[in-house]
């Protein structure tokens, strides 16, 4: 008999930014998202997988992807593992949005699961009795925006300041609108924000958003291979990530 093989809990990581402008404030979110790979890919809970981000087509839409499989924590009632996708959509941030949303779907698409072989005992059969009625198959799970986080800097918050929001507005950030409109609407995912400060004036935001973070808000974000360790915004993200893959429904 073939055992059924328990299926991975899975999880979307999105990081929301202009990835032709790597390492400016508007793209704080994609430098913490390749760190965050990393921090997967060292971790002692690390199954399978690697930080190496590789171009992923989903239907019409490409992204840069990871995928690794994170063991659960011994203290873990239910250990499922976990699945995660590290996503950087190849899309400018104000259309980021359906890039995201396709990897999102694709990854999140139920997979059939082999059915377990039934072992009856010897009977003798009845070729005069009535058919018996065939169950229905399970419906498919709905895919639950709450196996969705998106990264992305925030203007309001002191540089490397990190807020957890889960659901709500975009906040004025055209990614997260971008991202809520091709998701039909759906505000029901979590967001972590980055803080990069807000110019003195409001006619400056534009270019200050496009203008390259300090190399203390690179660092705050940053995981050291070397030393095995991570900036204070990079560990506090990994946390949030370990939260929301392992004790949301």
């Amino acid at each position: 008999m073939v055992e059924l093989t328990v299926a991975a809990r899975r999880l979307v990581v999105v990081g929301l930014g202009n990835y032709t402008h790597p390492l400016t404030r508007h793209s704080v979110g994609q430098v913490l998202l390749k760190n965050l790979a990393k921090r997967a890919a060292a971790s002692s809970s690390r199954l399978s997988g690697s930080a190496t981000l590789l171009s992923t087509k989903y239907g019409r839409h490409t992204s840069w992807t990871s995928r690794i499989l994170l063991a659960a924590p011994p203290s873990a009632a239910d250990q499922t593992p976990l699945e995660v996708l590290f996503v950087l959509p190849r899309a400018l941030m104000n259309v980021s949005g359906p890039a995201a949303a396709a990897a999102f779907d694709g990854f999140l698409t139920p997979l059939a699961a082999p059915s377990r072989p039934v072992v009856l005992p010897d009977v003798d059969i009845d070729p005069e009795a009535p058919p018996r009625a065939r169950k229905k198959p399970p419906a498919a799970p709905v895919k639950p925006m709450l196996r969705l986080v998106s990264l992305q800097d925030d203007l309001d918050l002191a540089p490397s300041a990190v807020k957890y929001q889960r659901g709500g507005g975009p906040r004025g950030h055209n990614g997260v609108r971008s991202l809520s409109s091709a998701l039909k609407g759906s505000r029901d995912f979590h967001r972590l924000w980055v803080g990069i400060g807000r110019p003195d004036e409001r006619s400056e935001v534009a270019s200050y958003v496009l203008r390259p973070l300090s190399r203390d808000e690179v660092r705050a974000c940053e995981y050291d291979e070397d030393e095995r360790a991570s900036g204070p915004v990079l560990e506090r993200a990994w946390q949030e990530v370990l939260r929301i893959g392992f004790e949301d429904e």
